[in-house]
């Protein structure tokens, strides 16, 4: 309890603890030495669609009062990590690339890295502030795991995004499944995702 240990700031948390059952999966794998402890923090949004949508007063809240609550009741290591799936991938690359330095390491899967913040349209528009931030190569040395389905209108953003991240020379990792935009899906790739962002050095 008292040790200082990376944080993962986990995005819809509650799906992710009931539904992803991460916290089994991080049991499983520290059980089997294949990652390093970690503290979890699963946020739970009062509306993902708004608060998670390039909210800058969501991304204020989770700097300014979110992280320093966090870090100032639990010993940190100062090593900052993020996940989410969808929309709460989208606020994770949000907090990453918005504030280069303060976070080494996210797993998104299906992000919903369509639309700017001037266009929210995560279905129909073909503009992503996402991909252009990483081709403008203005996050430090961030490590990314990217997981997405083949059945899902966001397949080839998160292609782009992985061939932009390669083209930068920067670590990362990308699967994909031959499945959809859904928790069946995101629970395959958790144990993946935890061994890129945790595994042993």
């Amino acid at each position: 309890e008292g040790r200082s240990l990376p944080l993962l700031l986990v995005h819809d948390g509650t799906a992710f603890m009931r539904i992803g059952g991460l916290a089994n999966v991080l049991e499983a794998l520290l059980g089997e030495g294949r990652v390093r402890p970690v503290r979890l923090a699963f946020i739970e949004p009062a509306d993902r669609f708004s608060e998670y949508a390039f909210d800058e007063p969501y991304a204020r809240f989770s700097m300014e009062e979110l992280l320093p609550f966090v870090e100032n009741e639990y010993p940190s290591s100062g090593e900052r990590l993020l996940m989410g799936a969808s929309l709460g991938g989208l606020m994770s690359a949000t907090l990453a690339l918005g504030e280069p330095g303060h976070f080494s390491g996210l797993a998104t899967f299906s992000g919903a890295f369509y639309g700017t913040p001037d266009d929210r349209d995560f279905y129909r528009s073909r503009e992503s502030w996402v991909l252009e931030r990483v081709r403008e190569n203005a996050y430090g040395t961030l490590r990314w795991h990217l997981d997405v389905g083949t059945i899902e209108w966001l397949t080839e953003v998160n292609r782009e995004l992985a061939g932009a991240l390669a083209e930068n020379g920067s670590e990362h990792a990308f699967d994909e499944r031959n499945a959809g935009h859904n928790w069946t899906n995101w629970k395959n790739g958790l144990a993946p995702a935890l061994e890129f962002l945790l595994g042993r050095d």
